[in-house]
């Protein structure tokens, strides 16, 4: 048995911990609730990469005269801000996202310093940065590699050469010239990997501050190979097929990026990493980590239904009506209207409990479609004009590795 002044003891130490709990549990709430979300978000971008990034003035540059913020990443904060804001739609874009352009030496410290909600800036996800960064990867929206751009004066072209015969190429090329790379980057940390066993690394990379210089130097012949993502890479083959307007670029002027014939007979870049690309949030941004994170499952769920920007105007018209409209019988809708599996997706028969937990608006996914579309939608509006093959971002049905959870 427990004498008085034990159990007194132990009923302080109860009340003690009954407290912890008390305001553990409301500092836990106050990081989830949505309340405690602000009325803007700021997305840190890039300014100046066409199909990822792009401000109005270089919108209007090199898209045709287009005049807003565009790329991929803009549509991503776009259809987060969508889920986040009962009352977004992107006429009244400006009352509800910052788009804010961030340099890639500064991507980590404008989390930080709270300068913006989440970054969107192709940054790399790998376990050293998830360790040792106070940061949040919510989930990954592209799954890229990196690779290599060759001058014409390496003597590279497209030859049909398979993976070995292309590196023992390449080791010789290598030898005898250099690489650009921009530094602060896993890009950099890669290529002296890659080197070593090969050639000496010291001696070949030549470190750039900011992609525009490695690019530059590139085109001023300080090197003849610049190693990026390959996303950065295709960009860079696009805008030098737009600055020359039709003409014919000099042989010493072509670039090529260095690729491979794989065992489907297939024509492919080389990639010496894996680079998942994904957000960025603060530590303490839990509520907005869960946001982001299945805006983006939802993206990839509505490409796997078939549900798009096109079609679904006229699928919730066609619920409503129980199919009595002449448009409900097009293929693009035949049986998506009926089918469970979309009407729980949308929230259309039942409000999903998650939803309302999690602080999403009500019919959150219906209205990201509509502003933006679905995965697929996202990517061609943006990234088929580089024609980048959609390769490992397609849906696992099509050979790729994207796939949702159940909602």
């Amino acid at each position: 048995m427990f004498s008085k002044k034990m159990r007194i003891r132990r009923l302080k130490n109860i009340r003690v911990i009954i407290c912890l709990a008390l305001l553990l549990d409301s500092a836990i709430s106050h990081a989830v609730s949505p309340e405690s979300v602000k009325n803007k978000l700021r997305c840190g971008v890039h300014n100046n990469m066409i199909g990822f990034g792009l401000s109005p003035k270089n919108a209007f540059e090199w898209l045709n005269g287009k005049k807003n913020w565009s790329g991929f990443e803009i549509d991503i904060c776009r259809a987060i801000a969508a889920a986040r804001f009962d009352g977004y739609i992107n006429t009244m874009e400006e009352e509800y996202i910052e788009f804010i352009y961030v340099p890639t030496a500064d991507r980590f410290f404008s989390i930080y310093s709270g300068q913006v909600d989440v970054l969107l800036h192709t940054v790399t996800f790998n376990m050293e940065r998830d360790i040792t960064q106070r940061v949040r990867y919510p989930n990954i929206y592209y799954y890229d590699g990196q690779g290599f751009v060759a001058s014409a004066k390496t003597g590279y072209s497209e030859e049909q050469l398979s993976k070995d015969e292309l590196e023992e190429k390449l080791r010789g090329m290598i030898s005898r010239n250099s690489i650009c790379v921009q530094s602060d980057t896993t890009t950099y940390s890669n290529l002296r990997r890659y080197l070593i066993n090969r050639v000496d690394a010291n001696e070949k990379i030549n470190v750039s501050k900011t992609r525009k210089e490695a690019i530059e130097k590139l085109r001023r012949s300080e090197c003849t190979f610049y190693t990026a993502d390959l996303l950065s890479l295709y960009e860079l083959i696009h805008r030098q097929e737009i600055s020359r307007a039709g003409e014919e670029p000099s042989e010493e002027q072509e670039l090529y990026i260095i690729k491979y014939v794989n065992d489907s007979d297939e024509l492919v870049p080389l990639s010496i990493s894996k680079e998942p690309l994904g957000p960025i949030v603060s530590v303490e941004a839990v509520h907005l980590e869960k946001v982001i994170r299945w805006v983006i499952y939802a993206l990839i769920r509505a490409e796997e239904l078939g549900v798009n920007q096109k079609n679904i105007d006229n699928i919730l018209q066609c619920h409503s009506q129980k199919g009595r409209l002449d448009s409900c019988n097009e293929d693009s809708v035949r049986d998506l209207y009926e089918d469970p599996r979309v009407l729980d997706f949308l929230s259309l028969r039942s409000t999903n409990a998650m939803d309302e937990w999690a602080g999403f608006p009500n019919q959150w996914v219906i209205r990201i479609i509509q502003e933006v579309g679905n995965y697929g939608d996202i990517y061609r509006r943006n990234l088929s004009q580089l024609a980048i093959p959609r390769g490992m971002n397609s849906l696992v049905d099509d050979g790729g590795i994207l796939f949702s959870p159940p909602f």
